[in-house]
C-alpha cells in the first residue's frame, strides 16, 4: 500500500526516475511473492482493477489454529486496495474503545502504516530492498508437540511466549490425535467454541481461558487433597499452571474431550452468572473472588448432566414464577426462599444444559450416519473389485 500511494503522488521527472524504477520493481518483486502470480502479470504503475483481481486471490496464509478467533482478518487485510478499504472491513470488538476495538493484526497493520519513516521514499525504498534481499522465510515442521515447543520457545526467545493454554490445548489435542480422527475433530471444535465464547467474556473482564484453567487447577487440588501436606496441615503453595496439567495431574488432558467440556460448562455458568448482581458486585472486587465463585459454581455441573440432581432442577424450571421454599436437611437444617433472579438463572442453566445435549445427541447421530456411509462404500467397492475380478 505504501510503495502504491508512493508512487501515485511522487513527482514525474528524471531526478526522480530511477527511485521510481526501483519502487516499481520491489512493488512487482512483493506482490509476487505474497500473491503467487507471475511478475508479468503486474503492471509498473498501480491499477486498481488488475490490482484487485490479484488482491483477491490472495489465500497463503490462512490460520488453522483453532486458538485464533479472527482467523480471516489477515486475509482480509491482504485483500484491501487501500487503509480506507481495510479498515472499513476490519472486525471490530464489542466493548472496546479506540485502537482497543480492532484484533491484534489490524492493531499491528495499522502501527506500521503509520510509521513515520515509511512516508520518506529513500527509506521506503532501502527498506523494501533489504527484506527482499536480506531475508528468508524458513518453514519448520515438526510431528511431535514437545519438539514444536521447544522449537518455538528456542527462535522466538524476543517475541511474545506461547500461552500456557496453548501449551495445554496442544497436549490435548495430540491425546485426541492419537485416540481416533474423531476425537480431533471433535476437539477442534469444542475448543474453538471455548475461545469464542472466552474472548467474548474476557473483553466484558469477566473471565478468560488462562483464568477458567486456573479456576479448574484449584478445583482439582481439592478434589484430589492435594492441599494437603505430608504432616496434616494445610499447603498453600500451588504449582504452575502448565507444570500441574501436563506434568502433575495428567488425568485431565488424558481425556481431552471430558476436560474441553468441563472447561465449556464453567464458561457457560460464568456467562449466565454474569447478569446477577451479586456476581456484579463481586466481580468489582480482586480476581481472587472468582477463585472462590468457580470452586460455588462447580456444585451446578450437574445441572449439565441429566439425572443426577435428583429432579430438582425441572422441579425449579417448571415453578420458576411461583415463590419456592427450600429447605436444607442435613448436620444443620435451614430454609430459605429462592428469589426471582435464583429460579430464573436455574431455568437458564437447564436450558442451556437441554440444547447442549441436543448438540451432541446430533453430533453423534451425524458420526453414525457417516460411520454407515463409509461402510456402505467400502462394501460396495470391495463389490465391484470382485466383479471386475471374476470378469478378468
Amino acid at each position: 500500500m505504501k510503495i502504491n500511494e508512493t508512487l501515485e503522488n511522487m513527482v514525474n521527472d528524471s531526478d526522480s526516475e530511477s527511485l521510481r524504477r526501483g519502487l516499481r520493481e520491489r512493488r512487482r518483486n512483493i506482490m509476487s511473492i505474497l500473491y503467487k502470480v507471475d511478475p508479468e502479470e503486474i503492471s509498473d504503475e498501480p491499477n486498481i482493477e488488475k490490482d484487485s483481481k490479484i488482491y483477491n486471490t490472495f489465500d497463503n496464509l490462512v490460520n488453522v489454529s483453532n486458538q485464533e478467533t479472527y482467523k480471516e482478518e489477515l486475509t482480509s487485510i491482504m485483500r484491501s486496495l487501500n487503509y480506507v478499504d481495510a479498515e472499513s472491513k476490519a472486525i471490530k470488538l464489542p466493548y472496546k474503545q479506540k485502537d482497543n476495538k480492532y484484533t491484534n493484526f489490524f492493531r499491528n497493520f495499522k502501527h506500521f502504516y503509520y510509521n513515520n519513516e515509511l512516508n520518506n521514499i529513500t527509506f521506503l525504498n532501502r527498506f523494501t530492498k533489504t527484506i527482499l534481499e536480506e531475508c528468508q522465510i524458513i518453514r519448520i515442521k515438526s510431528w511431535k508437540v514437545e519438539q514444536a515447543i521447544e522449537m518455538f520457545n528456542s527462535l522466538n526467545s524476543d517475541g511474545m511466549p506461547l500461552n500456557d493454554s496453548d501449551i495445554i490445548y496442544s497436549k490435548m489435542y495430540a491425546v485426541a490425535a492419537a485416540i481416533s480422527k474423531e476425537d480431533e475433530k471433535s476437539l477442534g471444535e469444542k475448543w474453538s467454541s471455548l475461545v469464542e465464547l472466552t474472548n467474548d467474556l474476557e473483553a466484558k473482564k469477566i473471565v478468560g481461558i488462562t483464568s477458567l484453567l486456573n479456576q479448574k487447577m484449584y478445583l482439582h487440588r481439592c478434589l484430589r487433597k492435594e492441599t494437603i501436606n505430608a504432616s496434616g496441615g494445610v499447603d498453600v503453595t500451588t504449582p504452575g499452571l502448565r507444570n500441574y496439567f501436563i506434568n502433575l495431574n495428567t488425568d485431565l488432558i488424558r481425556n481431552p474431550i471430558n476436560f474441553c467440556n468441563e472447561l465449556i460448562i464453567l464458561a457457560e455458568i460464568w456467562n449466565i452468572a454474569k447478569d446477577n448482581n451479586t456476581i456484579k458486585v463481586l466481580l468489582n472486587f480482586s480476581d481472587n473472588s472468582k477463585l472462590f465463585l468457580a470452586s460455588y459454581f462447580h456444585r451446578f455441573d450437574s445441572y449439565f448432566k441429566f439425572g443426577e440432581d435428583g429432579g430438582v432442577i425441572d422441579f425449579i424450571t417448571a415453578h420458576q414464577a411461583d415463590n419456592l421454599k427450600v429447605q436444607f436437611i442435613g448436620d444443620r437444617n435451614f430454609s430459605t426462599n429462592m428469589t426471582a433472579a435464583d429460579r430464573k438463572a436455574a431455568a437458564n442453566v437447564s436450558e442451556l444444559a437441554n440444547l447442549l445435549k441436543k448438540i451432541s445427541e446430533l453430533n453423534k447421530a451425524k458420526e453414525e450416519a457417516q460411520l454407515k456411509i463409509r461402510y456402505i462404500e467400502k462394501r460396495i467397492a470391495d463389490k465391484a473389485a470382485e466383479e471386475n475380478a471374476e470378469l478378468e
